[in-house]
């Protein structure tokens, strides 16, 4: 698993992120064949925050 995380702040539902973190990862091991790469990368924008 390869991992590029900067340090910024995220103004969002802590336990919400969680659950997409959780989400995310569990189905990259579940779909990523055997020998297989798992990329995670975050990627700060100047673009506006939607709420949803």
């Amino acid at each position: 698993m390869e991992v590029a995380l900067k340090s910024i702040t995220i103004t969002a539902d802590e336990e919400l992120m969680d659950q997409v973190r959780t989400n995310l990862i569990h189905n990259s091991i579940k779909f990523t064949p055997e020998k297989g790469t798992i990329s995670v990368k975050l990627i700060e924008t100047e673009e506006e925050s939607a709420s949803i």
